[in-house]
C-alpha cells in the first residue's frame, strides 16, 4: 500500500511548528505572527489522519474482524503514549506540590483548576474534549486534540462498518453540518470537536476526490507550481486576520494534501529528505512529550530565581493559550539568547521524542498489531 512520505513529514513540520507555538519565549521567533498562529495546524492532523486510514480502509468490506482490527491498532498507536504523559503529569503535580510547601509559587496551585483530580479519569479514557463537563486543557493540554483523534477513529468505524455505497454521502453531510453549526458557533458539544469532526470529514472527502483522480500524470514542472502555491497559501491563510479560520484553513490544508499526495514537485523532493520524514515519523512524540519539557524548564527557572532570589523569569498570563504563560527566560531582552534557549527546547524535544518514539510508541504499535493477528 502506497506511504505518503512527504505527508508525513508535512505532520512532523506541523508538530514543530505547534511546539513553538506553546513556548512563548518574548523577543524571540516564537512570538513571529506566524508561530503566534499555529495552532491552526491541530486541524491539518485531523485531515491527514482522515485522508491516510481512508486510503488504508475506504475499499475494504469493513466487517466485525476488520473494525476490531483497526480500533485495536489505534488504540495502541495513541495510549501507550499518552497514559505515560499522564503519569508525567501526575508527576509533575505532586513536584509542584511539594515546591509550594517550600514558597515556590506557581501560576496555578498543584491539583487544581483545569488538573484538580476530577480531571484525571477523562484525560485517562480521552473524554475530556467531548464532555463540557471537563476541562478539555487540563494536564498534559496537548492530549486534547488526541481526545477528538480517538472519537473520530470510532466515527470513521461506524460509518465504514454501517455504509458501503453511501459512505462518501455520509462524510459529506457531516462537514456541511459541522461547518453550519461552526459559522453559527452553535456549541451543544465542545467547540473542538465540532472542528474535528469537520476537519476529518473534509480529510476524508479529500481521499475520494484523490482516489478518483490518482490515475492522472500531471506535469513535474505544473506539480511544482501547485506545491509551491498550497505552501504560500498555508503561510497567507495562517498569518491572515479573518474569522472563521479554522475553516479556512481547513480547506486550504485538504488542498494541500491533495497536491502533495501525489508527490510530484521540487518541494516533494525536498520533504522526502530524511530529516523530514523522520520528524514526522516521531511526530506523534513531539506533539505528546514538548509541554512536560516546557513545564520543568519554566519550573526551574523558578526554582533558581527562588534559591538565588534573582528574577531569571517573568511570567506574563495569556488567554486562550495551552501553557497559559508567556516566558522571558533569564529575564533578558537579548533576542539571540532567547531564540537559543526556544532552539535547544526543539532540540531536547527531538531527541527525548526519538526516545519516546523507540521504548513507547514500537512496542505499543507492536502489541498493536499482535493482537489482531
Amino acid at each position: 500500500m502506497t506511504r505518503f512520505h512527504v505527508l508525513d513529514s508535512f505532520r512532523g513540520i506541523c508538530a514543530i511548528s505547534v511546539v513553538v507555538f506553546h513556548i512563548h519565549a518574548v523577543n524571540a521567533l516564537t512570538e513571529w505572527n506566524f508561530f503566534r498562529n499555529a495552532y491552526l495546524f491541530v486541524p491539518f492532523f485531523f485531515s491527514l489522519s482522515a485522508f491516510v486510514l481512508s486510503h488504508k480502509y475506504y475499499s475494504k468490506t469493513f466487517d466485525s474482524i476488520e473494525l476490531k482490527s483497526m480500533l485495536t491498532n489505534r488504540m495502541f498507536r495513541l495510549w501507550p503514549l499518552h497514559i505515560t504523559m499522564l503519569l508525567v503529569f501526575l508527576m509533575l503535580e505532586g513536584g509542584k506540590l511539594f515546591a509550594e510547601s517550600r514558597g515556590i509559587s506557581f501560576t496555578y496551585p498543584a491539583f487544581a483548576g483545569k488538573n484538580s483530580t476530577d480531571e484525571i479519569l477523562p484525560n485517562l479514557f480521552l473524554l475530556q474534549s467531548w464532555l463540557s463537563s471537563f476541562s478539555d486543557l487540563s494536564y498534559n493540554y496537548p492530549s486534547w486534540s488526541i481526545s477528538v483523534e480517538m472519537g473520530l477513529y470510532l466515527l470513521l468505524a461506524t460509518i465504514l462498518y454501517t455504509f458501503n455505497t453511501l459512505r462518501s454521502y455520509a462524510f459529506a453531510f457531516i462537514a456541511i453540518l459541522t461547518y453550519i453549526l461552526l459559522i453559527n458557533r452553535i456549541d451543544h458539544l465542545r467547540m473542538h470537536a465540532f472542528i474535528g469532526l469537520f476537519c476529518f470529514s473534509m480529510g476524508a472527502l479529500t481521499y475520494r476526490i484523490y482516489d478518483k483522480i490518482k490515475h492522472i500524470s500531471i506535469n513535474h514542472q505544473l506539480m511544482t507550481g501547485l506545491e509551491i502555491l498550497c505552501v504560500a497559501l498555508i503561510i497567507f491563510i495562517i498569518t491572515l486576520d479573518i474569522g472563521n479560520k479554522y475553516i479556512a484553513s481547513t480547506l486550504v490544508f485538504c488542498l494541500t494534501i491533495l497536491v502533495f499526495s501525489f508527490e510530484g514537485g521540487v518541494t516533494s523532493r525536498l520533504l522526502k529528505l530524511s530529516p523530514f520524514t523522520y520528524l514526522g515519523k516521531i511526530s506523534y512524540s513531539i506533539y505528546m512529550t514538548h509541554a512536560a519539557l516546557i513545564f520543568c524548564t519554566t519550573a526551574v527557572f523558578k526554582i533558581l530565581s527562588k534559591v538565588t532570589n534573582t528574577s531569571f523569569l517573568e511570567v506574563h498570563p495569556l488567554i486562550n493559550a495551552g501553557s497559559n504563560i508567556k516566558v522571558s527566560f533569564f529575564n533578558l531582552v537579548s533576542t539571540p539568547l532567547n531564540n537559543g534557549l526556544v532552539l535547544l527546547l526543539l532540540l531536547t524535544v527531538i531527541a527525548i521524542s526519538h526516545v519516546t518514539y523507540r521504548f513507547i510508541e514500537q512496542p505499543g504499535q507492536k502489541l498493536g498489531r499482535a493482537l489482531t493477528t
